[in-house]
């Protein structure tokens, strides 16, 4: 006959609280790998509409500021790219959003961009493979939109109104 004793109900908790960390990581990877391949899916994106501009567009390090530096005789422009693939509902419509704030290194805080660390945002939308380019003006935390606005925008012509607001009269190659 089993005995159910205090040091057995321990050892079983014990093994359960195993459990169930294991799998919190298996899903926390899991996450973490949808994620690295969303954020990776809008930095292609974002580049091939910066390729058809500038002569470079040399990806950086994991650890900066920026995501990519693209060059040209004529500008050398830092963009740091946002991706979703997700909406959420308000007030009856979908819409769209990008966290501009970066977390401070083993901290709880957050900051945003200045404008010394990135010229230009591109804001990725993969449900529509839409690129929005802001300067890095005054855009705050977040970043939203109603998502028919997105159906609405020209990728390529909002990464020439970028440009001309950072002082780049950059022009498509192709």
């Amino acid at each position: 006959m089993y005995e159910n004793t205090s040091n057995n109900k321990h050892h079983n908790y014990k093994n359960n609280h195993q459990f169930i960390k294991s799998c919190i990581v298996v899903l926390s990877d899991h996450n973490m790998a949808v994620q690295h391949k969303i954020g990776r899916s809008g930095e292609y994106l974002a580049a091939s509409y910066l390729a058809r501009i500038f002569d470079e567009v040399l990806s950086t390090s994991e650890c900066s500021r920026y995501d990519f530096l693209c060059t040209s005789d004529q500008a050398n422009i830092k963009v740091q790219v946002k991706t979703t693939n997700s909406t959420f509902d308000h007030h009856g419509s979908k819409w769209v959003r990008w966290d501009i704030k970066k977390r401070i290194t083993n901290k709880d805080k957050h900051r945003v961009y200045s404008a010394e660390e990135v010229d230009v945002f591109a804001f990725v939308c993969l449900l529509n493979d839409t690129v929005v380019f802001k300067p890095n003006r005054r855009l705050g935390k977040t970043f939203q939109k109603k998502l028919e606005y997105i159906d609405t925008v020209n990728s390529m012509q909002s990464l020439e109104l970028a440009l001309a607001a950072v002082g780049t009269n950059a022009k498509p190659l192709l």
